[in-house]
């Protein structure tokens, strides 16, 4: 979705992420921007609400009903501070509430454009830990995955479709202490990619951006509604105490400039102390 401009905010200010955003000119083909510490995001409840109009908004667990899946949230609503978060004790993940969005099959298809934002809090290096998903962790399945791999802190981009179509790892870790801002941003027809992290390139094969070009990508559906610590089918959850405050999704491929407006210039960097 466009947004018009002056952008609209529905935060309850600018230090919100979906009020950053509007502050660094990035909300054109804003899909979704979840944040825990911004009132209209969460106060209580079963969903962690999109802050757009476009109404994505995502259960805690699996479904509406409060369940041992449910991550925590912790700190003040509408805080707006590093100490407004979800916590997860190995068994918890956010479920999309509907069937998938067109943006969200569109990330594992061909002329791929999307760029996913989350800020993250990663407590160990153990487990397929998904920020986003929808193949189940498993490239025999069809969708995609944005982790960190078995037993790494390294960012992970797979394009599952019955077998990898495309699966890059970052050169280093982003460790396990303290927040991060990370990101990938994928432009499949031009063929270029990246990863970001706290306003650096988090490089891949010594390189700032990397070949996205799917490997004849499937035109199926995802197998699994797309999860935010998951990776669908409840499969790929962050170990016990990791965190997450913000999570932003966009159907373009933002360049590292655009990243950066939202994590200098707008000041998300500013909000976690980094």
């Amino acid at each position: 979705m466009t947004f018009p401009f002056p952008f609209v905010f529905s935060g309850s200010n600018d230090l919100s992420l979906f009020g950053l955003i509007g502050t660094a000119a990035q909300g054109t083909s804003l899909e979704m921007c979840l944040d825990a510490g911004e009132s209209t995001s969460f106060t209580s409840g079963q969903s962690w609400l999109d802050q757009t109009t476009n109404s994505y908004d995502v259960f805690l667990g699996a479904t509406s009903g409060s369940s041992t899946d449910d991550p925590t949230f912790n700190g003040s609503a509408g805080g707006l501070s590093s100490s407004e978060y979800f916590s997860v004790d190995g068994a918890d993940f956010f479920r999309y509430d509907t069937t998938n969005e067109t943006w969200m099959q569109n990330t594992h298809k061909d002329n791929a454009a999307f760029t996913f934002l989350a800020v993250v809090y990663l407590a160990s290096t153990s487990g397929n830990k998904a920020v986003w998903g929808t193949d189940g962790v498993s490239v025999a399945n069809v969708g995609s995955r944005w982790w960190f791999g078995d037993g790494t802190s390294r960012q992970e981009l797979t394009i599952s479709k019955g077998s990898a179509a495309l699966d890059v790892v970052a050169d280093s870790g982003v460790g396990t202490a303290g927040w991060k801002v990370i990101a990938v941003s994928v432009d499949e027809a031009g063929g270029t990619g990246f990863f970001y992290l706290n306003g650096s390139y988090d490089q891949v094969s010594s390189s700032d951006t990397f070949t996205s070009t799917y490997a004849t990508p499937s035109a199926s559906s995802a197998t699994y509604t797309a999860e935010i610590f998951g990776s669908g089918n409840g499969a790929g959850l962050m170990p016990s105490g990791s965190r997450i405050a913000c999570f932003a999704a966009w159907s373009r491929a933002l360049s590292k400039a655009n990243l950066d407006a939202i994590y200098t210039t707008a000041g998300l960097k500013d909000r976690f102390g980094l």
